[in-house]
Formats: structure tokens, sequence, C-alpha cells
């Protein structure tokens, strides 16, 4: 019989097995979360300077001031998809998936053949 967290049922489904288990379930989620987060700060970041850029008219320090946060929200972007390719290069190199992890039983490793299952 599985033990169920009633606080791990949520909308994003629901969450048993073992403690192992569960904790790369949360892991996971965790991580898509950030990444989904962090593209919706930097849409709303962006929209903000870009609007700050067009009501800035001709004075000279709001439109430096609203150039700048369209440039942050564009360098804060590129860190975040740096950030992805990252997690994709150790994903490929120590063959375990972080946005969809899984953590193996120890007594299913077993040896011989090289490459990711």
């Amino acid at each position: 019989m599985a033990i169920i967290n009633p606080a791990l049922n949520g909308p994003f489904g629901n969450v048993t097995g073992s403690g192992v288990t569960q904790l790369s379930k949360i892991i996971s989620l965790v991580i898509n979360i950030l990444l989904i987060a962090g593209v919706i700060a930097f849409f709303i970041y962006f929209i903000l300077g870009a609007l700050k850029w067009i009501s800035s008219g001709h004075d000279k320090s709001k439109n430096m001031d609203a150039k700048n946060q369209v440039l942050h929200a564009a360098l804060g972007l590129a860190v975040l998809l740096s950030l992805y390719l990252i997690l994709g290069l150790i994903s490929r190199i120590f063959c375990v998936n972080l946005t969809d992890l899984a953590i193996p039983n120890p007594n299913s490793i077993g040896g011989g053949g090289g490459g990711c299952p």
C-alpha cells in the first residue's frame, strides 16, 4: 500500500511513492516553475521598460532609465537561457534529466555498458 501525502496532492498532480521519488519530482517541479517564472518576469519587465521608453518623450534621464530597463530584461533572459542550456549540458554529461528528474533505486543500478540508458 502506497503512502500518499495529502499536502502533495494539488494542481500539479499526485506525488506518490518513496521519499526519493517524491523528492525527485519536487526538485523537477521547482526547476520548471522557476524557469517559467523567469520567462514571465522577463516579459513583464521588458514590456514595462518599453512602455516607459515610449512615454519618456524627450527627457534624457527617463529615456536612459527605460533603455537600461529593457537592456536588463534582455540580459536577464540571456542568463535564464544560459542556465537552461547549462542544465541540458549537465543532463547529457551525467545522464540525468534535471527537468524530469528520476533518481534511480540503488538496487536497480547495474554495471556495464556506456552512455545513457
